[in-house]
């Protein structure tokens, strides 16, 4: 079966590259050339050209101060990157970007184009000799995005023209502005951005050129770990293009394929209905992509180079913020506890735990606060009985007395008014009242049987077989020879030896395969089912050993950066870009306890809320 999907999903990645290469662009009416400012309409970015150009909808890197502005808000590092371009006959092209993303004011973002074409040739009288001069056209942006809400985010970008041919030259500005919307699961994503909303007039000698409106739209979506070994992401991208100069609708396409994720593969077609193609390699804090496209003067190759450093959490996520924030929870708990909502003050030192869950001083208040939960809850629960069973009594209701009595006695065994009543009431009644009794409590077995039968089941079916054995063991305390019971715990107990073996194939096979966090994970559910599995304990020291030997190579501030990012997303009830998160840092920190109890915690919420 599973190979079955696998090839499923395959066949579906392999025809949407047959159908990017199809040579007829079913949307595209007609190419947009030959208007003012067209060495904008380039592109940035060897990375978004290898796919055709179709990045307005995706725009989640650094040349987004191009592509769209409010996608600048995607960015958690600040990036610096290059590109270089070598046309046709002396002409090349380059591209210069940095984005600076901040905690609580946006991202900022800077980038410089230039196209230059040098070997021109100039002479004012025919018999002059001729002198070279060289074309050279530049673009100063000075970008910014913002999130308004929590899917969707603004952006402007300021620019200054600059164009130079022999001794002509001008400097225009413009504006454009742009919006960017981002799905919580991150998988679909959506873009526009209005270019030259105000528009650069410039005036090289008497026509001036005004810069036309162009509407880039476009979208994105992405499928996440179609072959999970992989960590693999794929995203297929559309944009149009509407220019009102040439009035005219162009669309690109693209598709990105992300592997480990180290390598990517690249595929597109852009707005000339050129293919293009691209790769993408990351080595720690450096990426490396190539464009090539298939031009009808030849091939042109496309060279990025990005660099990332430094993180949006630094100061967010920093030492001095997280216990700032920790002190916030545990002082809000502790004035919910003063004014005795115990319920409320639980869950704010469960949040505070999650930021630290070593924190001694929390989960002392948070066990001690659960115990008189309980209690509460058990006094409350006498008291109610106890003042059932007197009006009982006083009304001559014996029968319905003694049960209360009864369960007062379950609840609290050394209570002297209920052994006292229950052995006054005993000595009251008569032979029926007595079968009466007997019947009662012969009907609340059989209810009470049905109701551990029925919670253990649904435990069996989300295959928690040692909370549904210790329900139906219930059952078997009450009444040994419950055949349905037995019958029950020997199957659970029979599943539990499928999931030991299943359980400890699958760490064999992750620890060999050197997926390290996922091999712990498994080892540690065999240890659960059986405590002295001792191949499980083997292959767990061993692979918890190789886990130590990654940490040594990792730096601490990102792995707690990662955890810190990952709770306050699953705070916020972003779940499964906190699981991502998660992931990243179980990649880097294989054993990381806390991050494999708050990654089962979120998947535990997650499961709750796929069902409902």
């Amino acid at each position: 079966m599973k190979m079955n999907s696998k090839f499923y999903k395959l066949s579906i990645v392999l025809m949407l590259f047959i159908f990017l290469l199809c040579p007829v662009n079913v949307f595209a009416v007609k190419e947009i050339g030959g208007e003012p400012g067209s060495f904008l309409n380039m592109g940035q970015g060897a990375r978004a050209l290898g796919m055709g150009g179709a990045f307005v909808g995706l725009a989640d890197d650094v040349s987004a101060v191009w592509w769209n502005p409010a996608g600048l808000t995607q960015l958690e590092r600040m990036e610096i990157t290059t590109l270089y371009a070598p046309l046709w006959e002396s002409t090349h092209y380059n591209f210069l970007g940095y984005a600076h993303p901040t905690v609580n004011w946006g991202t900022f973002g800077v980038g410089l184009v230039q196209i230059d074409s040098k070997g021109f040739k100039k002479r004012v009288n025919i018999d002059d000799t001729p002198t070279d001069f060289n074309v050279v056209q530049q673009a100063f942006f000075l970008s910014y995005g913002n999130k308004f809400l929590e899917k969707i985010s603004t952006g402007l970008s300021f620019k200054m023209v600059n164009q130079k041919i022999t001794s002509y030259s001008d400097v225009e500005f413009g504006i454009d502005g742009s919006a960017f919307y981002r799905s919580l699961d991150k998988k679909l994503t959506l873009g526009i951005n209005l270019k030259n909303i105000m528009a650069p007039r410039l005036k090289l000698d008497i026509t001036p050129d005004t810069y036309p409106v162009i509407a880039k739209m476009g979208g994105s979506y992405t499928f996440y770990s179609l072959f999970p070994a992989l960590k693999d992401k794929l995203s297929l991208c559309f944009e149009m293009d509407y220019s009102l100069f040439s009035q005219y609708f162009i669309t690109s396409l693209g598709v990105e394929y992300w592997m480990l994720p180290l390598f990517a593969v690249r595929l597109g077609k852009d707005k000339n209905d050129d293919i293009t193609f691209g790769f993408g390699c990351v080595y720690n804090d450096i990426q490396l992509d190539y464009a090539l496209a298939n031009h009808e003067l030849g091939l042109n190759h496309r060279f990025s180079l990005t660099y990332r450093f430094g993180y949006l959490g630094e100061a967010k996520y920093s030492e001095q913020a997280i216990k700032k924030k920790i002190n916030e929870y545990y002082l809000r708990g502790v004035n919910y506890y003063d004014a005795g909502k115990y319920s409320q003050a639980l869950s704010e030192w469960e949040k505070a735990l999650i930021w630290n869950p070593a924190d001694k001083k929390i989960q002392e208040r948070i066990d001690k606060t659960n115990k008189q939960l309980e209690a509460i809850v058990q006094n409350k629960l006498l008291e109610e009985r106890i003042e059932k069973a007197y009006a009982f009594y006083e009304d001559g209701s014996f029968v319905e007395s003694l049960e209360q009595w009864q369960g007062v006695a379950k609840l609290d065994p050394a209570n002297e008014r209920a052994k006292e009543y229950i052995e006054k009431i005993n000595s009251m009644l008569g032979k029926e009242d007595k079968q009466i009794y007997l019947e009662r409590e012969k009907e609340k077995e059989i209810l009470t049987i049905a109701d551990y039968l029925a919670k253990g089941q649904g435990y069996y079916k989300k295959a928690k077989y040692k909370k549904a054995i210790n329900q139906w063991q219930k059952i078997l305390d009450v009444k040994p020879e419950h055949l349905q019971a037995q019958r029950k715990i020997s199957q659970a107990e029979n599943k539990i030896k499928e999931a030991i073996k299943d359980h400890f194939n699958k760490g064999v096979e992750f620890y060999n395969s050197k997926q390290t966090s996922e091999a712990i994970r498994e080892l540690k559910l065999v240890l659960y089912y059986e405590e002295n599995h001792e191949e499980a304990k083997q292959y767990l020291n061993k692979a918890q050993d190789e886990a130590r030997e990654i940490r040594k190579k990792v730096n601490q501030k990102q792995i707690n950066r990662l955890y810190y990012q990952a709770a306050d997303l699953y705070l916020k009830g972003r779940y499964q870009e906190s699981v991502d998160i998660l992931n990243q840092l179980l990649s880097l920190d294989p054993a990381n306890e806390n991050a494999l109890k708050l990654l089962d915690k979120v998947q535990s919420v997650m499961e709750v809320l796929s069902k409902k």
